[in-house]
Formats: structure tokens, sequence, C-alpha cells
């Protein structure tokens, strides 16, 4: 379902056939402060949402993609975004530019720069990455944090995993 208002694009898939779209607010994003329209989604559930902006709260999606990204308390699958700031929530991949995780986790993050802020991630790749003391990466390809394993150490693991796994194939294999 899509439709064009206030200037923005607001396509929302739903497995209630009676919504139509996502409800539609006024924030106060950027800099500035410009009030810009965003698509909202609170104490609900959709399959995709695309927008210019859209904030959850306590809420599920499938995969959200938008310009500007505000989830709480709430987990999605997937989120492309550039900017997209989470809050107490989980991801399983998350795509941008500009990405803080506030209490959250993720399993893989992408993107230019990552802020981990009592975070924790499995797989990071940044440009840039800033941690505080609560936070962890288990794997992470980027500079300005130490992970628990770099990516380097990740291929070597992987590698001797493998090696691992094909002798214990070759030995057992020749009994049966």
């Amino acid at each position: 379902m899509s439709e064009r208002t206030s200037g923005i694009d607001t396509t929302y898939e739903s497995d209630d056939l009676n919504d139509t779209r996502l409800p539609e607010v006024i924030l106060r994003n950027g800099a500035g402060h410009v009030p810009t329209p965003s698509a909202e989604l609170l104490d609900g559930d959709a399959r995709d949402i695309r927008a210019a902006s859209v904030t959850m709260e306590r809420s599920g999606a499938e995969t959200v993609t938008a310009e500007r990204v505000a989830i709480s308390n709430s987990g999605t699958r997937s989120v492309e975004a550039k900017s997209a700031h989470l809050d107490h929530s989980g991801v399983l991949a998350l795509t941008g530019q500009q990405v803080v995780l506030q209490d959250s986790s993720a399993v893989t993050v992408t993107a230019d720069e990552v802020h981990l802020v009592k975070g924790f991630a499995l797989f990071v790749r940044a440009g840039t990455v800033s941690m505080d003391g609560d936070s962890r990466a288990l794997v992470m390809d980027g500079t300005g944090a130490r992970p628990v394993v770099s990516a380097r150490g990740a291929a070597a693991f992987g590698a001797g995993l493998a090696l691992a796994m094909w002798l214990i194939g070759r030995v057992f294999g020749r009994r049966g």
C-alpha cells in the first residue's frame, strides 16, 4: 500500500488489510530543528516500511527503509537508512551512514560511522567505530575501537575450523 502525503512517500505492508498507511507525525529533525513529516508505528507490527523518516516505538517490522530511522523498544529484521538511532531495540541487519546503538543489539552493522552506547553487535563493518566501556563488538572491521576478534582473527579462526572439520571427516570417513 502506498500513499503520498505531505511530501513523503509512505509504503506500508501489514497483515491487517484494514490499514491503508502508517500514521504521519511532524518531528523536529536536524541541527536547525526543522519540522519534518515522519511515518510513525506505535505498538504495532508491519512487514515493510518505506518512508523519508520513520519512528517506531514498541513495534516490530520485517524491513525498514528510510533516510532517518528512530527505533525505541522495538525489533526489526533489517534496516537501511542514512541515519539510524536504536534505543533498547534489536535488529538483525543494519545498514547506514551514521548508526547509534544505545542499549541495543545487532547481528550485523555496516556503516560509515557506528557509535555503541551500552550496545552489542556480533559483526561490525564501519569506517569509524566509537564504543563506551559497556559496549561490545565480537568481530569488527573498522578503526577507533578494539573488538573481541578482528576481521583477520575471525578469518583465521574460520580457516582453522574448516581444516579441523576436514581432518575429522577424513579420520571418521575411513571407518564407515
